[in-house]
């Protein structure tokens, strides 16, 4: 989904625009490179094009999904949830800090 293609066709990312999709879907898997394209792909927009009982799974890159947009989404029960894989900024695992 590209915040910026509204019809079903392919950026030069290779990212699909929403067309109908995430109106529909239960769930939303993204799977797309990190790039000056797709940085923030999935934002306040593409959420709220989501029906309600959806889900956002990301397992591609951090910065993809807007977190901010997506805690939003999930605090006003916008979407049903979310699973993600990656953070815009990974988080340090307890024993990096010794």
């Amino acid at each position: 989904m590209s915040p910026c293609r509204a019809s079903g066709t392919s950026s030069s990312s290779g990212a699909q625009g929403p067309g109908r999709t995430p109106l529909v879907s239960d769930y939303v898997s993204v799977h797309v490179p990190l790039t000056e394209n797709t940085h923030g792909l999935i934002g306040d927009r593409e959420l709220r094009l989501m029906k309600r009982s959806a889900r956002l799974v990301n397992s591609s890159r951090g910065g993809i999904v807007d977190e901010d947009a997506l805690a939003r989404a999930l605090t006003e029960g916008r979407i049903a949830g979310a699973a993600l894989d990656v953070y815009e900024s990974e988080p340090e695992p307890p024993w990096a800090a010794r």
